[in-house]
């Protein structure tokens, strides 16, 4: 919710298969991955001012992104490691322009 406007903006994700708890909250807007029970594994980034959505990863089986709502930051698994086998986790800024 925009506290300046009190618009709302509702995010549903694809995932039908599974319950996802993965959504979270960066300074700018909102962040989940979509699971993979449907086939998209992707996760999604939705910058509630500007309306868009962008996709920030994608990692079938474990599709998540976590975010830190005082900031921009995000992490989200990608990838395998080719010894351990286990998903690679992933860290950035959301950097937005007007």
């Amino acid at each position: 919710m925009d506290t300046a406007s009190g618009e709302i903006t509702t995010v549903v994700t694809a995932d039908e298969v599974n319950a996802n708890t993965s959504l979270d909250l960066t300074r700018t807007g909102v962040v989940w991955g979509n699971g993979s029970g449907n086939g998209d594994a992707t996760e999604y980034y939705l910058n509630a001012s500007l309306g868009k959505i962008f996709k920030v990863g994608k990692y079938l089986g474990y599709s998540v992104v976590q975010a830190d709502p005082a900031h921009n930051s995000l992490m989200w698994a990608e990838g395998s490691d080719k010894k351990t086998h286990r998903a690679v986790r992933h860290e950035g800024e959301v950097r937005t322009t007007g």
